[in-house]
Protein backbone atom coordinates (compact mmCIF):
# COMPACT_ATOMS: atom_id res chain seq x y z
CA UNK A 1 0.00 0.00 0.00
CA UNK A 2 1.62 3.73 -0.66
CA UNK A 3 0.64 6.82 0.24
CA UNK A 4 2.05 10.04 -0.58
CA UNK A 5 2.78 11.88 2.47
CA UNK A 6 2.13 14.73 1.18
CA UNK A 7 3.48 17.69 4.24
CA UNK A 8 6.03 14.77 5.22
CA UNK A 9 7.30 15.08 1.38
CA UNK A 10 7.69 12.04 0.98
CA UNK A 11 6.45 8.70 -0.55
CA UNK A 12 5.49 5.57 1.97
CA UNK A 13 4.46 2.43 1.68
CA UNK A 14 3.17 -0.22 4.31
CA UNK A 15 4.32 -3.40 3.85
CA UNK A 16 0.86 -6.06 4.10
CA UNK A 17 3.33 -8.75 5.57
CA UNK A 18 4.29 -7.05 8.50
CA UNK A 19 2.28 -4.06 8.56
CA UNK A 20 5.63 -2.16 9.33
CA UNK A 21 5.29 1.94 7.60
CA UNK A 22 8.13 2.40 5.29
CA UNK A 23 9.74 5.65 3.85
CA UNK A 24 9.56 4.83 -0.21
CA UNK A 25 10.94 7.97 -1.65
CA UNK A 26 11.64 11.48 -0.32
CA UNK A 27 14.16 12.67 2.17
CA UNK A 28 11.49 14.87 4.06
CA UNK A 29 13.03 18.22 3.00
CA UNK A 30 10.99 21.01 2.12
CA UNK A 31 12.69 23.39 -0.63
CA UNK A 32 14.65 21.04 -1.92
CA UNK A 33 15.18 19.68 -5.36
CA UNK A 34 17.62 16.80 -5.76
CA UNK A 35 18.21 13.29 -6.65
CA UNK A 36 17.04 13.05 -10.55
CA UNK A 37 18.76 9.77 -11.80
CA UNK A 38 19.23 8.43 -8.41
CA UNK A 39 17.57 6.43 -5.81
CA UNK A 40 13.96 7.56 -4.69
CA UNK A 41 14.76 6.99 -1.34
CA UNK A 42 17.74 9.50 -1.32
CA UNK A 43 15.68 12.20 -3.47
CA UNK A 44 13.99 15.41 -2.39
CA UNK A 45 10.28 15.62 -3.35
CA UNK A 46 8.17 18.96 -1.92
CA UNK A 47 5.17 18.33 -0.95
CA UNK A 48 3.92 15.42 -3.50
CA UNK A 49 0.41 15.32 -4.03
CA UNK A 50 -0.55 12.35 -6.07
CA UNK A 51 0.66 8.92 -7.14
CA UNK A 52 -0.61 6.64 -9.95
CA UNK A 53 1.42 3.74 -12.23
CA UNK A 54 2.42 4.22 -15.50
CA UNK A 55 1.26 1.64 -17.97
CA UNK A 56 4.95 -0.18 -17.57
CA UNK A 57 3.95 -0.52 -13.35
CA UNK A 58 6.63 2.70 -12.79
CA UNK A 59 5.52 4.82 -9.76
CA UNK A 60 4.50 8.08 -11.01
CA UNK A 61 4.25 11.30 -8.55
CA UNK A 62 3.10 14.95 -9.00
CA UNK A 63 5.97 16.52 -6.92
CA UNK A 64 3.91 19.42 -6.75
CA UNK A 65 5.41 22.47 -5.49
CA UNK A 66 8.77 21.48 -7.16
CA UNK A 67 6.25 22.34 -10.38
CA UNK A 68 7.59 18.44 -11.35
CA UNK A 69 6.11 15.63 -12.42
CA UNK A 70 8.98 12.54 -11.90
CA UNK A 71 8.67 8.88 -12.44
CA UNK A 72 10.13 5.85 -10.35
CA UNK A 73 11.87 3.23 -12.09
CA UNK A 74 10.07 -0.16 -11.04
CA UNK A 75 13.16 -2.58 -11.86
CA UNK A 76 15.94 -0.19 -9.73
CA UNK A 77 14.57 2.36 -7.80
CA UNK A 78 16.04 5.45 -9.54
CA UNK A 79 13.81 8.82 -9.97
CA UNK A 80 13.74 11.03 -12.84
CA UNK A 81 11.59 13.94 -13.85
CA UNK A 82 9.47 13.11 -16.90
CA UNK A 83 7.56 16.47 -17.17
CA UNK A 84 7.98 20.41 -15.77
CA UNK A 85 11.01 21.90 -15.00
CA UNK A 86 11.75 24.07 -11.53
CA UNK A 87 12.83 27.26 -12.05
CA UNK A 88 13.38 29.75 -8.99
CA UNK A 89 12.70 33.41 -10.42
CA UNK A 90 10.06 34.65 -7.41
CA UNK A 91 12.45 37.08 -6.71
CA UNK A 92 14.81 37.57 -9.20
CA UNK A 93 12.70 36.90 -12.45
CA UNK A 94 14.63 36.06 -15.87
CA UNK A 95 15.63 38.87 -17.80
CA UNK A 96 14.30 38.84 -21.57
CA UNK A 97 16.41 36.31 -23.64
CA UNK A 98 18.25 34.83 -20.32
CA UNK A 99 18.53 31.36 -20.10
CA UNK A 100 18.11 30.10 -16.28
CA UNK A 101 21.21 28.43 -15.36
CA UNK A 102 21.64 25.38 -13.34
CA UNK A 103 21.97 25.63 -9.40
CA UNK A 104 25.16 23.47 -8.22
CA UNK A 105 24.09 20.36 -6.13
CA UNK A 106 20.74 20.51 -7.32
CA UNK A 107 18.01 19.75 -10.43
CA UNK A 108 16.61 23.44 -10.27
CA UNK A 109 17.63 26.69 -12.57
CA UNK A 110 17.72 29.64 -11.45
CA UNK A 111 18.76 33.50 -12.88
CA UNK A 112 20.67 35.88 -10.85
CA UNK A 113 22.93 34.77 -7.76
CA UNK A 114 22.69 31.27 -8.00
CA UNK A 115 24.06 31.62 -4.17
CA UNK A 116 21.20 32.69 -2.74
CA UNK A 117 18.21 31.92 -5.53
CA UNK A 118 18.66 28.29 -5.89
CA UNK A 119 17.86 28.15 -1.85
CA UNK A 120 14.46 29.36 -2.65
CA UNK A 121 11.17 27.65 -3.76
CA UNK A 122 10.46 26.43 -7.04
CA UNK A 123 8.43 28.99 -9.41
CA UNK A 124 5.20 28.18 -10.57
CA UNK A 125 4.57 29.04 -14.37
CA UNK A 126 3.25 28.32 -17.68
CA UNK A 127 5.00 27.35 -21.05
CA UNK A 128 5.31 24.55 -22.98
CA UNK A 129 2.62 23.47 -24.92
CA UNK A 130 2.97 21.37 -28.14
CA UNK A 131 6.93 20.94 -26.98
CA UNK A 132 8.61 18.44 -25.24
CA UNK A 133 6.85 18.63 -21.53
CA UNK A 134 10.62 18.60 -20.20
CA UNK A 135 10.90 21.99 -20.67
CA UNK A 136 7.27 23.19 -19.49
CA UNK A 137 6.30 25.16 -16.74
CA UNK A 138 3.50 24.51 -14.56
CA UNK A 139 1.69 25.93 -11.68
CA UNK A 140 0.19 24.24 -8.64
CA UNK A 141 0.31 25.74 -5.12
CA UNK A 142 3.73 25.81 -3.11
CA UNK A 143 2.96 28.10 0.22
CA UNK A 144 2.83 27.10 4.03
CA UNK A 145 -1.34 27.28 2.97
CA UNK A 146 -1.37 25.52 0.16
CA UNK A 147 -3.65 22.78 -0.43
CA UNK A 148 -2.81 18.99 -2.36
CA UNK A 149 -3.91 19.87 -6.02
CA UNK A 150 -1.89 18.42 -9.38
CA UNK A 151 -3.60 15.21 -9.16
CA UNK A 152 -2.77 12.77 -12.01
CA UNK A 153 -3.46 9.94 -13.52
CA UNK A 154 -3.26 8.16 -17.45
CA UNK A 155 -5.54 7.42 -19.92
CA UNK A 156 -6.91 4.32 -21.65
CA UNK A 157 -3.98 4.82 -24.48
CA UNK A 158 -1.51 5.30 -21.94
CA UNK A 159 -1.27 9.26 -22.23
CA UNK A 160 -0.09 11.16 -18.97
CA UNK A 161 -3.01 13.35 -17.72
CA UNK A 162 -2.83 16.15 -14.61
CA UNK A 163 -4.85 19.14 -13.38
CA UNK A 164 -2.38 22.24 -13.83
CA UNK A 165 -4.34 23.35 -11.06
CA UNK A 166 -3.05 27.06 -10.69
CA UNK A 167 -2.98 27.18 -14.58
CA UNK A 168 -6.95 26.23 -14.49
CA UNK A 169 -6.04 23.70 -17.14
CA UNK A 170 -6.05 20.18 -17.49
CA UNK A 171 -2.70 19.44 -19.68
CA UNK A 172 -1.79 15.95 -21.11
CA UNK A 173 1.84 13.77 -21.70
CA UNK A 174 1.48 11.97 -24.58
CA UNK A 175 3.53 8.81 -25.25
CA UNK A 176 6.30 10.97 -27.24
CA UNK A 177 6.64 13.32 -24.36
CA UNK A 178 4.58 16.10 -26.06
CA UNK A 179 2.66 18.05 -23.64
CA UNK A 180 -1.01 19.71 -24.67
CA UNK A 181 -3.80 21.30 -22.95
CA UNK A 182 -7.34 19.41 -23.34
CA UNK A 183 -9.18 21.68 -21.20
CA UNK A 184 -9.03 24.99 -19.93
CA UNK A 185 -8.12 28.53 -21.32
CA UNK A 186 -5.72 29.33 -18.33
CA UNK A 187 -8.35 32.26 -17.24
CA UNK A 188 -10.50 31.66 -14.04
CA UNK A 189 -13.89 31.11 -14.57
CA UNK A 190 -16.84 28.90 -15.71
CA UNK A 191 -18.05 28.76 -19.17
CA UNK A 192 -17.88 26.98 -22.33
CA UNK A 193 -20.25 23.79 -21.28
CA UNK A 194 -20.96 21.61 -24.86
CA UNK A 195 -18.15 23.13 -26.62
CA UNK A 196 -14.26 22.52 -27.17
CA UNK A 197 -12.69 21.82 -24.09
CA UNK A 198 -9.88 24.26 -24.83
CA UNK A 199 -12.04 27.20 -25.32
CA UNK A 200 -13.88 26.88 -21.93
CA UNK A 201 -13.20 28.33 -18.62
CA UNK A 202 -12.25 26.35 -15.89
CA UNK A 203 -11.36 27.38 -11.64
CA UNK A 204 -8.56 25.36 -10.15
CA UNK A 205 -8.90 22.28 -11.01
CA UNK A 206 -7.42 19.50 -8.48
CA UNK A 207 -8.41 15.58 -9.18
CA UNK A 208 -8.72 13.91 -12.32
CA UNK A 209 -10.22 10.51 -13.74
CA UNK A 210 -10.74 8.41 -16.15
CA UNK A 211 -14.15 6.01 -16.63
CA UNK A 212 -14.07 2.77 -18.27
CA UNK A 213 -15.86 4.61 -21.23
CA UNK A 214 -12.26 6.70 -21.46
CA UNK A 215 -14.15 10.06 -20.63
CA UNK A 216 -11.94 12.27 -18.47
CA UNK A 217 -13.61 13.60 -15.42
CA UNK A 218 -12.55 15.99 -13.45
CA UNK A 219 -13.17 18.38 -10.14
CA UNK A 220 -13.46 22.01 -10.98
CA UNK A 221 -13.10 23.23 -7.09
CA UNK A 222 -13.96 26.78 -6.95
CA UNK A 223 -17.11 25.93 -9.55
CA UNK A 224 -17.80 23.71 -7.17
CA UNK A 225 -19.13 21.02 -9.63
CA UNK A 226 -17.76 18.12 -11.55
CA UNK A 227 -17.17 18.67 -15.22
CA UNK A 228 -16.05 15.91 -18.00
CA UNK A 229 -14.22 15.68 -21.74
CA UNK A 230 -15.50 12.82 -24.10
CA UNK A 231 -13.42 11.60 -26.60
CA UNK A 232 -13.68 14.59 -29.16
CA UNK A 233 -12.33 16.88 -26.60
CA UNK A 234 -16.26 18.54 -25.72
CA UNK A 235 -16.39 19.72 -22.35
CA UNK A 236 -19.73 19.37 -19.80
CA UNK A 237 -21.46 19.64 -16.47
CA UNK A 238 -21.93 16.37 -14.81
CA UNK A 239 -22.21 16.82 -10.99
CA UNK A 240 -23.50 19.80 -9.65
CA UNK A 241 -23.99 23.50 -11.19
CA UNK A 242 -21.12 24.99 -11.09
CA UNK A 243 -21.36 28.36 -8.99
CA UNK A 244 -18.32 30.13 -8.45
CA UNK A 245 -20.08 32.21 -5.58
CA UNK A 246 -18.68 31.01 -2.50
CA UNK A 247 -21.47 33.18 -0.31
CA UNK A 248 -24.06 31.30 -1.89
CA UNK A 249 -23.08 27.71 -1.48
CA UNK A 250 -24.68 25.18 -0.18
CA UNK A 251 -25.75 21.05 0.15
CA UNK A 252 -28.34 19.87 -1.48
CA UNK A 253 -29.89 17.92 -4.32
CA UNK A 254 -29.77 13.80 -3.06
CA UNK A 255 -32.04 12.23 -4.93
CA UNK A 256 -32.55 14.20 -8.11
CA UNK A 257 -30.67 15.07 -11.31
CA UNK A 258 -26.84 15.33 -10.43
CA UNK A 259 -26.47 18.08 -12.76
CA UNK A 260 -28.93 19.94 -9.90
CA UNK A 261 -27.23 19.43 -6.77
CA UNK A 262 -24.86 21.68 -4.82
CA UNK A 263 -21.95 21.34 -4.05
CA UNK A 264 -19.11 23.00 -2.03
CA UNK A 265 -15.47 22.16 -3.31
CA UNK A 266 -15.23 19.18 -4.33
CA UNK A 267 -11.59 17.85 -3.84
CA UNK A 268 -11.83 14.34 -4.92
CA UNK A 269 -13.75 12.13 -6.71
CA UNK A 270 -13.15 8.24 -8.08
CA UNK A 271 -14.80 6.49 -10.96
CA UNK A 272 -15.34 2.90 -10.10
CA UNK A 273 -17.31 1.39 -12.73
CA UNK A 274 -21.32 2.97 -13.33
CA UNK A 275 -20.73 4.95 -9.96
CA UNK A 276 -18.75 8.19 -9.19
CA UNK A 277 -17.68 8.68 -5.82
CA UNK A 278 -17.60 12.66 -4.93
CA UNK A 279 -15.64 14.12 -2.18
CA UNK A 280 -18.19 16.85 -1.15
CA UNK A 281 -15.25 18.37 0.88
CA UNK A 282 -16.76 21.75 2.51
CA UNK A 283 -20.53 19.59 3.03
CA UNK A 284 -18.23 17.31 4.89
CA UNK A 285 -20.36 14.63 2.77
CA UNK A 286 -18.74 11.72 0.18
CA UNK A 287 -21.74 11.31 -2.63
CA UNK A 288 -22.17 9.05 -5.11
CA UNK A 289 -23.45 9.51 -8.71
CA UNK A 290 -24.56 6.56 -10.64
CA UNK A 291 -22.86 7.29 -14.52
CA UNK A 292 -24.83 6.80 -17.93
Amino acid sequence: LYMAAWHNSRVKRVNLSNMMLENFAGRGRRTFYDGDGGPAIDASLDLPSSITLDPEGNMVIMDQANQVIRRINKSDGTIDRIAGVCVVELDAPCAAGEQPQACPGSDKFACGDLATECEKACTPGFSGDGGDAMFARMAQPFGQAADPAGRLTYDLEGNLLFADSENHRIRKVDRNGIITTIAGTGVAGYSGDDGPGILAKINRPIDIEVGDDGHVYFTDVDNSCVRKIDAAGKISRVVGRCNADHKTRTFGGDGGNPRDAQLDRPYGIEVVGKKMYVSDSYNNRIRVVNLP
